[in-house]
């Protein structure tokens, strides 16, 4: 009766199998009362084993249950009725859902911080290959700079040497 958000008055036909207002398939469509798992393990004498249900009440408040049935069987295998056992797993579902979109939050934070990471490490890269340019710019123009140093050096060598023969030669 908590569940379903009423207590039903018995005998009634159109409750013969729930007492709930409504059922609710997982995939959304609703389940009637003549097709639900209790009506179809009083039809078949087959078990249901975990079956979730989505139940509806006059107030429109939902519950997610799981559904346990076992037929109770005659001598002759006969169905004689039927025991149902469920389990409100609400509060389950919806932890799950809250856990599933928690987690899709997280994946779109790594998707957003690795395409951040991965301009940074672009941004990083062209960095990089531009002081690796200007640190070969800057040995090229050192190299240059001691070849002109040596070569000024080997100039100041030869105008001394022809500084000293112009004076031999000058000498009276």
């Amino acid at each position: 009766a908590t569940l379903w958000g009423c207590r039903p008055a018995l005998p009634n036909p159109s409750i013969r199998f729930c007492g709930s207002l409504r059922m609710i398939r997982p995939d959304g469509t609703m389940l009637p009362h003549s097709e639900c798992p209790m009506a179809d393990v009083l039809r078949t004498g087959i078990p249901v084993r975990d079956q979730e249900v989505i139940v509806e009440c006059p107030d429109g408040i939902r519950h997610i249950v799981l559904v346990n049935i076992i037929p109770s069987l005659a001598e002759d295998k006969a169905v004689l009725g039927a025991i149902n056992i469920f389990f409100d797993i609400t509060e389950r579902k919806q932890a799950q859902a809250d856990l599933l979109a928690a987690n899709a939050h997280l994946e779109q934070r790594v998707r957003e911080r690795t395409h951040e990471l991965s301009k940074a490490n672009e941004e990083l890269t062209q960095k990089v290959q531009d002081l690796e340019r200007f640190h070969d710019l800057v040995v090229n123009r050192e190299l240059k700079m001691i070849q002109l140093e040596r070569e000024m050096a080997r100039l100041q060598g030869e105008n001394e040497r022809l500084k000293a023969r112009l004076r031999f030669l000058l000498i009276p």
